[in-house]
């Protein structure tokens, strides 16, 4: 092996050689930007492992830093032809070939261990470097930076642990060692330590538990709200976890009252801006069934929309973006796309809905546009004119009654539709739960319920059995066993029940076996006893006609509209809206059909 010295412009990756001399497949571009930094920093200290062929020099080792050196040549660093220090193996006695090779120094790479690493960063500070010039030496956040520090700063009995495997048997011990960054003192540290090595509890949540991280209660929320600057501006006491949100907290009331305070100034941006109305979650617990209005799309500006591209960018960089990164990354995606959609509503839809607050534990504030509250009174313009009438609604409850009849009867017709239900099985899990009508969840290895519980039914066929009695079956009987266990799983309960998916659903399936199926269900005595005349007789001139609706109202009172409703609209196919679908050809169909368009 000779070193010698070639021009950079005349380096190639050696993966683009024939054969390659260099196997990494996977990353090859992976932080190249702090590697540049580095070098800015440090030097190319490293020589490349280089071979010619056909008069050409690949590198076979040392791919990435070629990567970061014409980086920094593109930015002017250093020239194009600069000359790079290099190890030419083309004359090598070595039969293995170049790929091989580039193999075996990774492998023969030993890695720093992590506590190694974070110790450098520590000395590097203990000699008078700040954070933001160590970041800059090595191309990264001075918050990370900050991490490293505060483990490089840790007892020296806990990294020393860390280096000989104590930690191992506790998910590998990373969380295990950033839990003691909330100690207030190395004296700290040293006495949780010992206490727990020795009761053989060195779990991340039993230390943080000893230094009073996870007894904050409802104050980790309020702190998510308003943030750790104006915290302790406030005049709050503090020990922030750089990696995560298990602060420890020393004044929750004050906490608490800011959050508090922030939440009010939030839900008066929101009247101002033009909503009827503004509740917390607490105040309206059952808004589930509420209806919801649709916006329009919300359109980005020009700077929302290179930052959005500039985020997936990291999310989806060669090596993925993990830990931390990551999570901070999804939590500004998330608050732009909320901002962004909160400016899809008109001003008609704010003047007759609101907004519902609800303060989390994991997403901080969580806001739920266009709820319009069940019977809400419409007041007239201040215009001096008397206040019209409001049009009549479905009551809450009678829309839920409706939504349960409208999931029955799409259970009925499903069963009766073998490759409609195995699709709309698969669609299920494959959706989820949460955003399908159809309620199945898989139960495999980490995914169980919110208590992490399995539930499971003792009466159940085992799946041994059940495997060999289904692999005996023909594909017309699975197809049906299918769709009864997607058509047992449907649930679309609600204010309306044909939507998330429903719709389709419901469009795949016979038109006259849906709308044969909804006409059974369909409890006409409820419904025509819980809505207000006006729907009555507005049923009864889209069924019968518009001359008998004005006789019945005029003549009849409400218990014998209803049994008329019952006697002269029900024969006529008639159905709610709320229980009508595409295939839908009853009285009305023909402006349902125009109002689909």
């Amino acid at each position: 092996m000779t070193q010698i010295l070639v021009p950079l412009d005349q380096l190639d990756f050696g993966h683009n050689a024939n054969p390659p001399i260099n196997a990494r497949k996977t990353g090859r571009l992976v932080e190249i930007e702090a590697l540049a930094a580095s070098m800015t920093a440090h030097g190319h200290r490293v020589a490349l492992d280089v071979q010619s062929i056909d008069g050409k020099w690949y590198v076979g080792d040392g791919n990435r830093r070629l990567a970061a050196l014409r980086l920094r040549a593109e930015r002017g660093e250093i020239a194009p032809d600069e000359p790079i220090k290099c190890d030419d193996n083309s004359e090598s006695d070595s039969n293995a070939a170049g790929d091989e090779l580039s193999v075996a120094l990774n492998i023969m790479r030993e890695p720093l261990h992590e506590a190694d690493q974070y110790e450098v960063f520590r000395d590097m500070a203990e000699r008078g470097l700040g954070e933001e010039q160590i970041a800059a030496r090595f191309g990264i956040e001075p918050i990370r930076v900050r991490r490293k520090l505060a483990i490089g700063r840790l007892a020296p009995c806990i990294l020393e642990a860390w280096r000989n495997g104590t930690f191992d048997k506790y998910h590998g011990g990373a969380d295990t060692v950033r839990a003691f960054t909330l100690a207030p003192s190395i004296e700290a540290q040293e006495r949780v330590f010992e206490k727990l090595l020795k009761d053989g509890q060195l779990w991340s949540h039993t230390i943080r538990n000893e230094f009073g991280a996870n007894g904050n209660g409802t104050a980790s929320k309020w702190l998510k709200i308003i943030g750790v600057d104006a915290y302790t501006a406030a005049g709050g006491g503090i020990v922030e976890d750089l990696f995560g949100d298990h602060h420890v907290i020393q004044d929750p009331a004050l906490a608490e009252r800011l959050g508090n305070e922030h939440v009010e100034k939030v839900m008066q941006d929101l009247l101002e801006q033009g909503w009827s109305w503004v509740a917390r979650s607490e105040d309206c617990p059952n808004s589930y069934s509420w209806e919801r209005l649709t916006p329009g799309k919300g359109q980005p500006t020009k700077e929302e929309k290179r930052r959005i591209k500039a985020l997936e960018h990291i999310l989806n960089k060669p090596g993925g973006s993990i830990g931390e990164e990551a999570e901070e990354v999804d939590a500004e995606l998330e608050k732009l796309e909320a901002e962004i959609e909160a400016r899809a509503w008109n001003a008609d839809q704010m003047a007759i809905s609101g907004v519902k607050l609800e303060v989390t534990n994991w997403r901080g504030i969580e806001l739920t546009y266009g709820l319009v509250k069940p019977q809400a009174s419409r007041k007239a313009a201040n215009d001096g004119k008397p206040a019209e009438k409001a049009a009549p609604t479905v009551s809450a409850a009678l829309t839920f009654r409706l939504s349960q009849q409208a999931t029955l009867a799409t259970r009925a017709a499903l069963a009766e539709e073998p490759r409609v239900g195995f699709v709309a099985l698969l669609a299920g899990f494959l959706a989820g739960s949460g955003r399908s009508p159809v309620k199945v969840v898989q139960n495999g290895f980490g995914a169980v319920d919110r208590y992490g519980v399995r539930n499971d039914d003792g009466d159940r066929e085992s799946f041994a059995d059940a495997f060999l009695r289904l692999s005996s079956m023909k594909d017309v009987d699975l197809f049906r066993i299918a769709a009864g266990i997607a058509a047992q799983a449907i649930d679309m309960q609600g204010h309306s029940p044909f939507t998330k998916g429903a719709d389709v659903l419901a469009a795949s399936i016979t038109p006259e076996r849906i709308t044969a199926r909804l006409a059974e269900q369909f409890d006409a005595k409820d419904y025509f006893s819980g809505v207000a005349k006006p729907l009555v007789l507005q049923a009864i001139a889209e069924a019968v006609n518009e001359d008998e609706a004005r006789k019945a109202g005029a003549s009849l009172k409400k218990d014998e509209l209803v049994d008329f409703a019952i006697k002269n609209v029900v024969p006529t196919g008639w159905l709610p809206p709320l229980l009508r679908t595409a295939a839908y050809a009853g009285p009305a169909a023909v402006q349902l059909a125009e109002a689909a368009e």
